[in-house]
């Protein structure tokens, strides 16, 4: 057993932090964490899983990410060192299944369509008498146009004056300008403004949708904004300054502290 799982235990007991506490911050599985500081190779996940729990745990304890990633390629059974080191930021999604999905929808669509179009036509022919293709040959044929006459009558003149009127006073009542609705009145209900100070994991989630998980690093700044509710997870609350609902809010937390933060309206 080398020293590489023992540095990782000792980064975070340094920091006085539990492998629960970690693991409910990097949202990784505690067992996974434990399996890495004890070098269980084998309990680990897969290539591409494990390369991305080495380098969250590092970034997380402010450990050399890139020095960690090589040596662990080295020590892992069957990887090798990677070219390239990237972050993954956005949730896996299998497009495959989500393609297939929405093709079936598709082809749902088009067959119930196809149906009601049949029936439609048999009622058409059998019942009515007519040819169902009648209407699409109606909806293709210009409407004629009636030439305005050159010479108006003073009824034809009137007329527009007559109807018109009680025309606008009816909508006026009927929709004043107070009752149309203002969506920017919905839309910036909360808002955060969140820069670094120092290296920071975070995590956003907006109205329950996870938007940002990553590292921050010193000088990066982020903005979001929610209908209804952002929680904010920090993984070094003293390593940045937060502004919610344009109120400076100051550092919310102490260097190497792992908060959980949630804001509203009221905020």
């Amino acid at each position: 057993m080398t020293d590489f799982g023992e540095r990782f235990r000792s980064a975070r007991l340094k920091r006085g932090l539990k492998l629960d506490e970690v693991a409910h911050a990097l949202y990784i599985r505690e067992s996974f964490l434990r399996a890495l500081e004890d070098e269980q190779w084998d309990k680990l996940p897969e290539e591409p899983y494990a390369r991305g729990l080495v380098k969250n745990y590092a970034s997380f304890l402010g450990l050399d990410v890139e020095q960690n990633l090589t040596e662990f390629a080295q020590l892992h059974p069957g990887l090798g060192a990677p070219d390239v080191f990237s972050q993954l930021d956005e949730p896996i999604v299998d497009h495959g299944r989500s393609h297939r999905h929405t093709n079936r929808s598709i082809v749902g669509v088009i067959l119930g369509i196809a149906v009601l179009f049949a029936a439609w036509s048999a009622f058409s022919y059998f019942y009515l008498g007519t040819d169902p293709l009648d209407i699409f040959r109606m909806a293709s044929t210009p409407q004629a146009t009636v030439a305005p006459s050159s010479e108006p009558t003073t009824e034809s003149t009137a007329l527009p004056a007559t109807t018109a009127a009680p025309t606008r006073s009816a909508r006026a009542t009927a929709t004043p300008p107070s009752a149309t609705p203002t969506p920017e009145k919905t839309v910036a209900a909360v808002s955060i403004i969140l820069n670094a100070q120092v290296e920071c994991w975070t995590e956003v989630v907006v109205d329950g949708e996870t938007v940002f998980s990553g590292t921050l690093q010193p000088g990066a700044s982020i903005e979001y904004s929610a209908e209804s509710e952002i929680e904010l997870n920090l993984g070094n609350a003293g390593g940045v300054t937060l502004i919610v609902n344009g109120t400076d809010r100051g550092i919310p937390g102490e260097s190497g502290q792992v908060v959980n933060l949630t804001f509203g309206p009221d905020s």
